[in-house]
């Protein structure tokens, strides 16, 4: 393209107009490009928020599961304890099966034993007791056993603790 070579006032102000024109023109994309920069971080954040959501909820949901058949597996446990005659074999092998259900799960138990240091996060003390065979602020009972999933407490263990 040939550059013109006169220097008329109309000429001036075509150039003075397209060069303004222009200022915009990149004003105008600099900004459009600012607000697409930003409209896709937002919709990024949106996403990972939306996918943090859906992981809770089905975390809440796995752990009501949970929690709702842990009852039922307590009450079988105390049926093993209690039956002596040939019903005992069919009761364990049905209580060996929910036991592998709940480790499918990633459910395990809290480990408390008598004579173990109470912890509030795990335990839950339902009774205080007084002995001194055991040191204060130990367990003395385990009345029902807890169980955390994926390593979150769902039930606290319930003990008897020494004063």
């Amino acid at each position: 393209m040939e550059k013109c070579k006169c220097e008329c006032e109309v000429c001036k102000s075509n150039i003075e107009n397209l060069t303004l024109e222009l200022t915009s023109a990149k004003k105008q994309a600099e900004e459009n490009l600012n607000l697409a920069k930003y409209q896709k971080a937002e919709f990024e954040n949106y996403k990972k928020r939306e996918r943090a959501g859906a992981e809770s909820a089905f975390s809440e949901g796995r752990a009501l599961t949970v929690m709702s058949f842990l009852p039922v597996f307590d009450a079988l446990s105390e049926a093993v304890k209690l039956v002596k005659d040939e019903n005992r074999e069919g009761l364990e092998m049905l209580q060996r099966k929910f036991e592998s259900i709940l480790a499918n799960f990633g459910v395990t138990e809290i480990s408390a034993a008598i004579g173990d240091k109470f912890d509030p996060y795990i335990h839950n003390s339902v009774a205080v007791g007084k002995t001194e065979r055991h040191p204060s602020g130990t367990i003395l009972e385990v009345w029902q056993k807890g169980y955390r999933l994926d390593g979150k407490v769902v039930r606290a263990t319930s003990v008897k603790v020494n004063e």
